[in-house]
């Protein structure tokens, strides 16, 4: 197919030689094969669809309870934009109604991203059953103890936060399930020779990076007597 065209080219060439003819071009032509020949300067990727390859599942999950799938995107026609190709494709990750992506990505090739909800993502569901302080006035050792009881679907953990702090006071303790807890706060070790007559101390359960749940209790810290 390519010689037939070249011959035509040559031809062309040397009747333009030798009796100074009009330029002319070469013809689109059918081949042996049946496959047209395309025109000088037609790109034969003009006429491919870009369309997705297999589709990838992430293995974690987004803050939004969302997971990514991502497909890169083939057959791009030569010289288009990548990114206008990606933003028009449909693809259907996980078998949903075909839509474009909710992202494009160019590197070394275009890929897609689709942020599709996920019941695997959501978040476990808790609460606290109780949350105590004992004693309300910590005594001589200037130790606040708190102990709680909490239920969670899944993995949930218990922290400690003093008067709106933005740092976690002590270890923190996970549990899932109907599980207990206590947790002790060294309030001179905090607060040195100046404690606060008064605290606000809030419980907090957590997981997959969400606040599930929170409880507050006001502590009294007037040493015994």
């Amino acid at each position: 197919m390519k010689v037939r065209m070249f011959k035509g080219l040559a031809a062309c060439s040397l009747a333009l030689a030798a009796l100074a003819l009009p330029a002319c071009t070469a013809a689109t032509d059918a081949g042996e094969d049946g496959v047209e020949t395309p025109e000088i300067g037609q790109s034969t990727a003009a006429v491919t669809t870009p369309h997705w390859g297999s589709f990838t599942r992430s293995n974690v999950c987004r803050s939004d309870g969302k997971r990514k799938w991502s497909a890169i995107l083939w057959d791009i026609p030569w010289g288009a934009s990548w990114e206008a190709a990606c933003a028009k494709a449909k693809g259907d990750p996980n078998h949903i109604t075909p839509r474009v992506p909710d992202k494009c990505v160019t590197s070394i090739n275009e890929w897609g991203e689709w942020y599709l909800t996920d019941s695997t993502c959501a978040p476990p569901e808790a609460s606290f059953v109780s949350f105590t302080t004992s004693p309300t006035r910590p005594c001589a050792d200037g130790l606040a103890r708190f102990s709680f009881t909490a239920h969670s679907s899944g993995t949930a953990c218990f922290q400690l936060r003093i008067n709106g702090a933005p740092k976690d006071i002590g270890p923190s303790v996970c549990g899932t399930g109907d599980w207990t807890g206590s947790a002790t706060i060294d309030l001179q070790a905090e607060y040195g020779a100046h404690v606060p007559a008064e605290l606000t101390v809030r419980g907090f359960l957590h997981g997959d990076g969400q606040t599930l749940a929170t409880v507050d209790r006001t502590v009294t810290t007037q040493i015994c007597n």
